[in-house]
């Protein structure tokens, strides 16, 4: 099919006869007179998950010639959904998915295969095509794009996707020095010799070495190689054990600077030589963002909302608004990455008129960051009774997004939510969790995950629901070296629990 602008007649439009499968009107609907009456009005793209759902399903079903003149009708509409995504965001995140599929399918023949054979001129599956290749290469070839393709809002949306992340290559322009962790013989720099196993190194092998690795180069005032780890860390896509990622490591990491930053003199700050250091440096951006929010809250103070002067309100909300213009005027490169999107959710979170909805926020980052859990905590705890929530709404949320990931995590995210969520928990509340399925999360957890954290709050947890069964199976894991006696809940602790077990 050849787009020709999206505006040409194409084998896709000429199938315009042909219903789309979720289209049951009547028969009647397909007369031009009727077509415009209540009972034939059809939204075929009402929200953007709908939307989703059934380009996936026409992609799944190989009816190509119906997803062509979707992708074109969507990609030409303009119109935003009622969350306000706009409808550009769904074409470029479905083709993106036939891609994802496209490389992990064995033996050939994918679905974007059989889509390129039936339409080989499509636009779409050019784009799908630019997204296979190296970001250098994908923008070279999205050049080649139709006038009229690229004046669309998808082709724009993709350029920004695909091209290059700055960040990496600032980092890789800079002086190569190796990390002062990194004691690998010289040899280990010439080309090709990576992959010996002398020649491995991790250099964030897990959170707690990732801190202390940060502090480390924070303190020898190494600000070039602190600049490229933070870099490295914001846009990795990783978790470490335990359910963190790297990118909220390095958020924490960030937060703890202006924490120890504070408390210092002026003439000892950090801040100073690393402005020197890195002028155009996006992580003192960042810090930038990140200590507005706090200078809002400190103006807000920590009190009920009835409690705040109105012109602590003033300066809470113009401090908001000025981290979101910081950050939403950061550049490209770190504007993709997982740590951008965590602090713009959290300042939109508290922003009282966001230019971005924190959902818009919190779902195009667990669309690219599906196992992130701190995107997930951060969006459940404004669904607490403190904040005007309730903890049944809390049980919708953990059990909606927990399902998302049921396929890969099992019922783990059920469990590593709720566990986040303990220290709102006392003996007196009255949660709206489902002991069976938290129960069913933690061994899900365990299987992927056995940490000693993971067993101690398990362990706490079976104390809680008062089940001694669940409480002795999960007790007889938890060996002597593994016995953390300060994690578990407060009233739950492992003394009284082993009291009442006894008992």
């Amino acid at each position: 099919m050849v787009l020709s602008g999206l505006a040409g007649v194409s084998h896709a439009q000429q199938s315009a006869a042909e219903r789309y499968p979720w289209d049951v009107r009547p028969a009647k609907c397909s007369a031009p007179e009727t077509s415009g009456t209540d009972a034939c009005r059809v939204d075929d793209w009402p929200t953007y998950d709908i939307t989703a759902d059934r380009l996936n399903m026409l992609a799944s079903t190989g009816r190509y010639a119906l997803l062509e003149r979707a992708l074109a009708e969507l990609t030409r509409s303009g119109k935003r959904f009622p969350d306000g995504e706009n409808t550009a965001r769904v074409v470029l995140d479905t083709i993106e998915e036939k891609v994802m599929e496209h490389r992990q399918w064995s033996g050939g023949n994918s679905h974007l295969d059989r889509w390129r054979a039936q339409f080989p001129a499509s636009e779409f599956v050019l784009l799908a095509g630019a997204m296979l290749l190296d970001p250098v290469q994908g923008e070279a070839k999205l050049q080649t794009a139709s006038p009229a393709f690229k004046s669309t809002g998808l082709w724009a949306l993709a350029r920004q996707r695909l091209n290059p992340d700055r960040q990496r290559l600032a980092a890789a322009s800079l002086p190569e020095a190796h990390y002062p962790w990194d004691h690998r013989p010289p040899k280990c720099k010439l080309p090709g010799v990576a992959a010996f196993d002398m020649c491995k190194l991790n250099h964030w092998p897990d959170q707690a070495t990732t801190v202390e690795r940060l502090q480390l180069l924070l303190e020898r005032g190494e600000f070039v190689l602190l600049e490229r780890a933070l870099n490295e860390l914001a846009s990795s896509g990783d978790v470490f054990a335990g359910g963190s990622s790297k990118a909220a490591t390095a958020y924490a990491v960030l937060e703890w600077i202006l924490e120890q930053d504070g408390r210092t003199p002026p003439a000892d700050s950090w801040l100073v030589p690393w402005r020197k250091s890195q002028p155009d440096s996006t992580m003192l951006q960042m810090l930038e963002a990140i200590q507005l929010q706090q200078k809002a809250w400190d103006a807000r103070g920590s009190g009920y909302a009835s409690t705040v002067s109105p012109e602590s309100w003033e300066i809470f909300g113009l401090r908001l608004k000025q981290a979101e213009q910081v950050l939403l005027n950061m550049p490209e490169g770190i504007r993709n990455t997982a740590l951008w999107h965590m602090a713009l959710l959290r300042v939109e979170q508290d922003n009282r008129k966001p230019l971005v909805k924190p959902d818009v926020v919190f779902r195009n980052a667990v669309r690219q960051w599906p196992l992130h859990l701190d995107f997930y905590v951060t969006m459940v705890y404004r669904k607490l009774p403190q904040w005007g929530g309730s903890w049944k709404e809390v049980e919708a949320f953990v059990d909606h997004w927990s399902r998302q990931v049921e396929q890969t995590q099992g019922q783990s995210f059920y469990a590593r939510l709720y566990v986040q969520l303990s220290g709102h928990m006392t003996p007196q509340t009255t949660t709206a969790m489902k002991w069976s399925r938290l129960q069913a999360g933690f061994e899900d957890w365990l299987s992927r995950d056995p940490t000693p954290y993971a067993k101690n709050m398990y362990a706490s947890f079976a104390c809680r629901a008062r089940d001694k069964l669940a409480f002795g199976k999960a007790l007889s894991r938890i060996t002597p070296t593994e016995l953390v006696p300060e994690v578990w809940l407060g009233e739950y602790s492992h003394e009284v629990c082993t009291r009442w077990a006894g008992s």
